[in-house]
C-alpha cells in the first residue's frame, strides 16, 4: 500500500499483551478463571466469554490472547515495590543476616526472612494498616495523587507487625479487586 509503505504481501499478525498472554500461559481460560502476578506491581486478570465493563470504571475490559474473549483486568502499582521498600529501608538486620548466613554457605534470602518473621506478627498485625499506594492507586481507586499509608503505628509494634502489614496491605488491595471481577 502507498499508505503505509509495506509491501500489500506483509503479513500482518495480531498479538497480545504481556498480562494477557501470561494469563493464557497459567490457564485463565475459561470462567472463574482469575490470576494474579506480582513483581514490582500486581496485575490480575479474570476470564470474559464477552466484553464486560464496569460501570463504576474500577476496572479495565481488553481483548483476551485467544479469539473472541476478554479479560477483566487490575493494577496495583507498587505491591512488590513496597516490601522492597521496606527491605531497604527497615529492614537492615534481614540483609544483614541474609549476608552472614551465604557467607556460611546457606542460601537464604532478605525477603524469606521479613515474611518468617511477619508470621510471627498475629493476623491484623496489631491494628496496623498498610496501605500500598507509593506511586499513586490503580484499580480500584484509580488516583494518581494517592500515597502510601502506615496508619495506627504505636511504640508496641516490631518490625514483624511492619512486615506483616504490607504483606496483609496488598493481600486487601488484591481481595477488592477480585470482589469487583466476582460481582
Amino acid at each position: 500500500s502507498t499508505d503505509t509503505g509495506f509491501s500489500i504481501k506483509t503479513k500482518v499478525i495480531a498479538g497480545a499483551g504481556d498480562q494477557q498472554c501470561a494469563a493464557l500461559g497459567v490457564g485463565v481460560v475459561k470462567p472463574g478463571r482469575i490470576k494474579c502476578t506480582t513483581g514490582t506491581g500486581s496485575f490480575m486478570l479474570a476470564y470474559l466469554d464477552h466484553p464486560t465493563f464496569d460501570k463504576q470504571k474500577r476496572v479495565l475490559c481488553s481483548c483476551a490472547a485467544l479469539p473472541n474473549t476478554w479479560v477483566q483486568e487490575a493494577s496495583i502499582f507498587t505491591t512488590g515495590a513496597a516490601l522492597r521498600w521496606f527491605r531497604d529501608n527497615v529492614g537492615m538486620a534481614e540483609c544483614i543476616q541474609a549476608f552472614i548466613d551465604r557467607s556460611h554457605g546457606q542460601e537464604i534470602d532478605p525477603y524469606d526472612i521479613m515474611t518468617e518473621r511477619a508470621a510471627a506478627s498475629p493476623p491484623g498485625s496489631k491494628g496496623l494498616l498498610f496501605i500500598p499506594h507509593m506511586i499513586g492507586a490503580g484499580a480500584p481507586h484509580w488516583n494518581a495523587f494517592a500515597r502510601g499509608v502506615l496508619f495506627g503505628l504505636a511504640l508496641g509494634h516490631k518490625t514483624q507487625d511492619l512486615y506483616r502489614a504490607v504483606l496483609e496491605g496488598v493481600a486487601f488491595e488484591i481481595k477488592k479487586n477480585v470482589q469487583i471481577f466476582q460481582s
